[in-house]
């Protein structure tokens, strides 16, 4: 660790911003915390400041969480969802995992095919109960033992934000720490959708239409029972879409976003009352075109993340071309 901290340090870097998953902290089941983990966090910290370094804790993720395609989120919440935590996630096309793909292929991953996984409907399906679950599968019951009577949503967001201030607590009294963000890169999931049955438009997309998604990939759901069909959105037997409307949400970052950042800052601030707030909008879509509706909580930074499409898909950067995908 001192010797990665000294060449960041000869570098001239004053500032980290390092990276730390729910899935670490929080990854034995509800409210079970990895002490051991929480400590190493503290000593990073500590250390960081001894070298004069600056940090802001990132909850980290990518696509939910690396059994659909990225990282963050422990296996558990799949589980309370209904889903097999297994290779069927890939075989049922619920996501597009690198390891499987190789195993099955022997070919590399195609470059820059994980984004998709959003669009898939593993990680569409968390995202959306994540922001909406009490609105979008009303009476549905996690399907994790213990937590029958949890409601999808608190399940989720309020365990994600319960570990954030379990970190935070780790790290009380460390000088470093100069900020928490909310979550890297969050994303609607299928909040938004208008049909269904068409393939989402975008930059980032699966290329199958959610409904598609749902009819073929029943094998992927613990006893092959749909949470969708659960929620009555569509139905398995008639292979229809029953509420085409269920995921319309107009405003996304005032009904959801919003909601959610006060609430994150406000558990983070009940234990480090000084620590800054570093407020990251979704990366792509309509969402990232937006301010923040309302104020943001004291002491934040509005902090949306720019990309460089040209050198992202090329690898090679052109000091006098680009393609702005991002307009903070």
């Amino acid at each position: 660790l001192d010797e990665h901290l000294g060449r960041l340090q000869e570098w001239g870097f004053t500032l980290l911003r390092l990276l730390v998953t729910w899935e670490a902290v929080e990854h034995a089941g509800p409210g079970q915390y990895d002490q051991k983990y929480l400590a190493y966090l503290r000593a990073v910290c500590e250390r960081a400041h001894i070298f004069g370094f600056s940090v802001i804790i990132d909850p980290h993720q990518d696509c939910w969480s690396r059994w659909t395609g990225g990282d963050g989120a422990p296996g558990w919440t799949l589980e309370a969802a209904g889903f097999k935590v297994d290779p069927l996630l890939h075989n049922q096309g619920a996501a597009f995992l690198h390891q499987e793909h190789v195993q099955a292929t022997y070919e590399p991953l195609p470059y820059m095919s994980w984004p998709a996984n959003y669009d898939r409907f593993a990680c569409a399906t968390m995202m959306s109960l994540f922001w909406a679950g009490d609105r979008l599968a009303p009476g549905v019951r996690p399907m994790l033992k213990g937590c029958e009577g949890t409601p999808l949503q608190e399940l989720l967001q309020g365990n994600f934000i319960r570990s954030m201030a379990a970190v935070a607590e780790a790290l009380r009294g460390v000088p470093s720490v100069l900020a928490f963000e909310t979550m890297n890169e969050p994303h609607p999931g299928w909040l938004g959708v208008e049909d269904l049955e068409r393939v989402t438009p975008g930059p980032i997309t699966s290329g199958v239409s959610p409904f598609k998604q749902l009819r073929d990939g029943n094998a992927a759901w613990v006893d092959e029972k749909c949470l969708w069909e659960r929620a009555r959105v569509w139905n398995a037997e008639r292979k229809a879409v029953v509420d085409p409307k269920r995921f319309r949400c107009e405003d996304w970052m005032g009904e959801c976003f919003a909601p959610f950042v006060q609430r994150y800052a406000a558990a983070i601030r009940a234990v480090l009352p000084d620590v800054a707030l570093v407020v990251c909008p979704p990366a792509f879509g309509p969402e990232s075109q937006k301010a923040f509706p309302g104020s943001l909580p004291p002491a934040s930074i509005w902090a949306p993340h720019f990309y460089d499409g040209m050198l992202l898909m090329g690898k090679q950067w052109n000091p006098d071309v680009g393609m702005e995908e991002v307009k903070p």
